[in-house]
C-alpha cells in the first residue's frame, strides 16, 4: 500500500527534500548510471524476483556507489528478498508473531532469521532484531523485519522518526561515483 508512506515526503534529509516517486519492477533500469537520480530506494512488498539479472546488477552497483536501500520484511519477506538477499544485512528465513511491537497494541509479523557478518542491528526488541543496517561498498542496506503498510506500524507515531534516521544518515558516496570533475585533469 503506497499510501504507508507518504509520511516519507514530510522528511527532509542532508541536503535537500525528500520526493516520492512509486515504481514497479519494470521501472528499474538496468544500468547503475541510470540509478544517479535517486539517494534511497525503499522495497516494500516488491517480488524482487521479478528484477531482472541486469537490473540486479544495476541495483547492487548504485548502492555501492553510495546509494541507500531499505527492504522491508513481514509476512511477504520471500517476495521481496527473492533476488536480493546477497544484498541484505539480514537473512530471513522464518516469520513469528510478535506482540506490542515497539509498544503498540496488537500483533505483529516479523520476518526472522540471521545477520550478516557486517549487520549492526540498530532496533531490537526482547532480543528480536527489528532494524538491521549493514554497509554495502560506499553505500547502506537497512531490514525492516516487520511491514510499515500493516498494522501496528502503520499507525504508529514513531514511524517518521525511524524514516528520519534512516534517511539522515549520511550519503558516503566516494568521489569518482559523480565521474570525473576535471577533465583536462583525467
Amino acid at each position: 500500500n503506497p499510501s504507508s508512506f507518504n509520511l516519507l515526503a514530510d522528511i527532509d534529509p542532508p541536503g535537500g527534500r525528500t520526493s516520492i516517486a512509486r515504481l514497479e519492477a519494470g521501472d528499474l533500469p538496468d544500468l547503475s548510471p541510470a540509478w544517479q537520480a535517486l539517494d534511497y530506494l525503499v522495497v516494500s512488498n516488491l517480488d524482487t524476483g521479478l528484477l531482472t539479472h541486469g537490473q540486479i546488477e544495476a541495483l547492487d552497483g548504485w548502492i555501492s556507489a553510495g546509494g541507500v536501500l531499505v527492504v522491508t520484511g513481514g509476512p511477504n519477506w520471500q517476495a521481496s528478498s527473492a533476488n536480493i538477499a546477497s544484498l541484505l544485512p539480514y537473512r530471513p528465513n522464518q516469520t513469528m508473531v510478535v506482540s506490542n511491537l515497539m509498544d503498540q497494541a496488537g500483533e505483529a509479523i516479523l520476518s526472522v532469521g540471521d545477520p550478516a557478518s557486517n549487520a549492526e542491528i540498530v532496533i531490537a526488541q526482547d532480543g528480536d532484531p527489528v532494524l538491521i543496517h549493514g554497509r554495502h561498498g560506499a553505500g547502506s542496506v537497512y531490514y525492516l523485519t516487520a511491514d510499515p503498510s500493516l498494522e501496528p506500524l502503520k499507525s504508529w507515531d514513531g514511524m517518521q522518526s525511524l524514516y528520519e534516521q534512516i534517511l539522515s544518515a549520511e550519503l558516503n558516496s566516494p568521489a569518482w561515483a559523480d565521474g570525473f570533475q576535471g577533465w583536462d585533469s583525467a
